[in-house]
């Protein structure tokens, strides 16, 4: 919860405080706005006795004590923010209490421009025969490697600060080239299944799509030609993730093959085509096919080109057989 909503649900309380001592004396009035006003600049320890003396309250005007009953929305709301509260405390007592440290292929992923990637099993790629001829691809391979698996590495403290860094740039190049292939397996397609059917990957930009999911998918096998595109199922075309953060991922991190054969595994998940397309009009009218804007050319300010003139006599050559037999059949 940001300091903005910690103020206005605090507000909120004050507001509600208000409220219940309206029948109180004017004095015990002035103390609990007082108390209100305090509350903005609370440590942990007295916000959260704060909240102890809330519920106190509450339960108070619930079993009827109090002259003005508290509405069940108000207490809902106040709940929620204690909830929120005692979770994030949670969370870091758990953190602190744990002391583990996240792999780097669970810290990678995490990131949020890497939110199309799916976690590969370390025995995938400690097994050699997945990464074949992805050395001869990755720069640092061996460090990079080590990266990966949380490895030590003895000779990496030789290295000077680009080359580490180099090193860590050759291990996410690296690690997208593995994904490329895990994600082709049983259960890196069971991974990105789960993303799919959250949604995780995004929808059709497509009208007549109607919030189909897409699947990512790279125009190029090889590393560092595209970006990564989504792939809608529906319509079978690509187009740019509308996560700019993820649309920075190389295309190669996922293939050309991916999506593909991911419907063809599950062929239940393979949607109808569309039944509607879009029909361009000119108030009202119906572009027509044979005119320039269907054909991409246009007529420049000297005169019509060969192509637009070849064009106009073939059209025009129709016109005049349809005619010619359209007299015919009336004179006979």
């Amino acid at each position: 919860m940001n300091g903005v909503d910690r103020e206005q649900q605090l507000e909120l309380l004050q507001q509600r405080m208000l409220q219940i001592e309206l029948q109180e004396e004017q004095e015990a009035q002035e103390i609990v706005r007082a108390n209100a006003r305090r509350a903005i600049s609370l440590d942990e320890n007295e916000l959260r006795q704060a909240y102890e003396h809330y519920d106190d309250q509450k339960q108070e005007y619930l079993s009827g004590e109090s002259s003005e009953a508290a509405s069940e929305e108000e207490v809902a709301t106040y709940d929620h923010i204690a909830a929120e509260d005692e979770e994030e405390e949670g969370e870091e007592d758990a953190d602190d209490e744990s002391g583990e440290e996240t792999s780097w292929i669970t810290w990678f992923c995490s990131l949020r421009e890497n939110d199309f990637l799916c976690e590969v099993d370390e025995e995938y790629i400690e097994d050699d025969f997945n990464l074949t001829g992805l050395s001869g691809i990755v720069p640092y391979y061996e460090y990079a490697l080590d990266l990966i698996l949380d490895i030590e590495n003895p000779n990496e403290q030789h290295l000077t600060q680009m080359q580490q860094e180099m090193v860590e740039s050759a291990a996410e190049m690296l690690y997208g080239l593995i994904h490329a292939r895990y994600i082709l397996t049983t259960k890196g397609m069971a991974a990105m299944l789960e993303k799919y059917r959250n949604v995780e990957f995004g929808r059709c930009h497509r009208v007549f799509c109607q919030g189909q999911p897409v699947l990512p998918v790279g125009q190029s096998d090889g590393p560092r030609h595209t970006t990564v595109n989504v792939f809608c199922p529906k319509c079978r075309e690509i187009y740019f993730p509308k996560s700019q953060r993820a649309g920075q991922i190389d295309g190669a991190y996922f293939g050309s093959t991916f999506p593909h054969m991911f419907l063809m595994t599950h062929s239940y998940l393979v949607p109808a085509p569309p039944t509607q397309t879009y029909t361009p009009r000119v108030f009202g009218y119906k572009v027509h096919a044979s005119s320039e804007y269907y054909i991409g050319r246009r007529r420049s300010t000297q005169g019509s080109t060969t192509d637009d003139r070849k064009l106009w006599m073939q059209h025009h050559t129709r016109r005049m057989r349809k005619n010619h037999e359209l007299n015919r059949v009336f004179r006979n």
